[in-house]
């Protein structure tokens, strides 16, 4: 008994996972060779199309794998097209492809502040870039290392900031059984990050957002408070 035609979820739902795994995993190759993607996904849609109403196309159960095989590929590819379609930093508006030329860099906190040993770190949106004294809109995220201070301590989620920073982008581990932090953040949109001194950095206001989030973070911030005054500290706060 053939247990495969049991569960044709699982049929659909393995060569579609594995199309956004090899897009995760080798983006910068696939990303490539996109055009060729799309010319792939036409033919095999319309393969697939044919065979589904066209009676004539119609093939015997001995050749039925012809039409499996054209289908798993098509899924796959979907898969894997549809990850690079939501990966960040490949789309044409990223704040990335500004570095070379960024003056100033208008940011939106997607989070507050996270307290580090020596800094403070801010997971932020980056809206605008400023080149050539000209504002253009931005797409993308980074992290923001600020130094120890008042001033960024009150940085919460919303606020909007201009910062003058050189953004690189995030190293790989240096040893083979070391945290891949580089790997993680992109799971999260996340691929640049800089370091902002106190001279520069501007306040911009405060963006509300989304009111849901900004009461999270706020009860959050509370609660850290709480334990600070209880004498929690480094490590365990």
């Amino acid at each position: 008994m053939n247990n495969w035609s049991q569960v044709p979820f699982i049929r659909i739902l393995l060569p579609f996972i594995g199309g956004i795994l090899t897009a995760i995993h080798y983006t910068g190759f696939v990303a490539e060779r996109s055009d060729l993607l799309l010319i792939l996904i036409a033919s095999l849609f319309t393969i697939t199309a044919l065979f589904i109403f066209t009676k004539r196309l119609n093939l015997s159960y001995a050749y039925s794998w012809l039409w499996g095989s054209a289908a798993t590929i098509l899924l796959f590819i979907t898969g894997l097209s549809l990850t690079l379609l939501h990966t960040e930093k490949l789309k044409q508006d990223h704040f990335s492809k500004y570095l070379h030329s960024a003056e100033l860099f208008y940011v939106k906190a997607v989070e507050s502040c996270l307290e580090k040993e020596k800094s403070y770190k801010v997971s932020a949106r980056v809206i605008a870039v400023k080149s050539n004294n000209v504002w253009i809109e931005t797409s993308g995220k980074a992290v923001c290392y600020f130094a120890k201070g008042k001033i960024f301590e009150k940085i919460r989620y919303g606020d909007c900031l201009i910062v003058k920073a050189g953004f690189s982008e995030i190293k790989p581990p240096q040893n083979p059984s070391e945290f891949n932090y580089k790997q993680f953040l992109s799971f999260h949109g996340i691929y640049h990050q800089a370091y902002v001194s106190p001279q520069h950095f501007i306040s911009a206001g405060t963006n509300i957002g989304n009111k849901l989030l900004r009461a999270s973070y706020g009860l959050r911030d509370h609660l850290l408070s709480v334990y600070k005054e209880n004498g929690v500290e480094g490590e365990e706060l």
